[in-house]
């Protein structure tokens, strides 16, 4: 959905109707080219705009955003539909619902393309694996001239689930680095 997104954005486009049934999984196609050539089509998820009778249940719920759509919003929406999901959210999966639910917030400018970076750059760590991405994202960021500890630290929360930080700031671990979390 984020390459949807990032496709729809870049088009100077916003979708402003982001719900399970205006995203739709085309699957996998194999065409004969030639009699011995076979080309293989990979599946992929597009979003489309159905009419519907009734507005989404999460529009109903935002009085500012029924008349203006934006970028921001498909972003936010797509975040708040993972709250839905019936399965539990890994790490990576819990960081991309954080920076879609903190496009609405304009603090920082979210976009599809650059979660989709973030989230490229973490593909080969093991979905379970906090460590592994913290050390694809934040090593690189040692090396940078520019980095204190107190980006370093800001970096460090914006990767660990939500829910995980609120539990530590209620305990009183957030002022406190973790030890199980090395670098290298």
């Amino acid at each position: 959905m984020l390459h949807a997104l990032r496709t729809w954005h870049e088009s100077g486009y916003c979708h402003g109707d982001i719900r399970w049934e205006n995203m739709v999984y085309v699957p996998s196609q194999e065409f004969i080219l030639d009699l011995d050539v076979v080309y293989r089509h990979p599946g992929y998820w597009m979003l489309v705009k159905l009419e519907s009778p009734r507005r989404s249940s999460i529009l109903m719920q935002e009085q500012d955003s029924a008349s203006k759509f934006t970028c921001q919003s498909d972003l936010f929406h797509l975040g708040t539909l993972m709250k839905t999901l019936e399965f539990p959210l890994t790490h990576r999966l819990l960081w991309i619902q954080q920076k879609l639910l903190s496009a609405r917030d304009r603090t920082e400018a979210v976009t599809a393309k650059k979660v989709l970076a973030k989230l490229n750059r973490t593909k080969k760590c093991q979905s379970d694996d906090l460590q592994s991405v913290a050390n694809v994202l934040l090593l690189p960021a040692l090396h940078t001239p520019e980095m204190t500890p107190e980006s370093m630290l800001v970096m460090m929360k914006e990767m660990v689930p939500p829910a995980q930080v609120k539990a530590a700031e209620s305990s009183g671990q957030a002022s406190r680095p973790s030890r199980s979390l090395s670098l290298y």
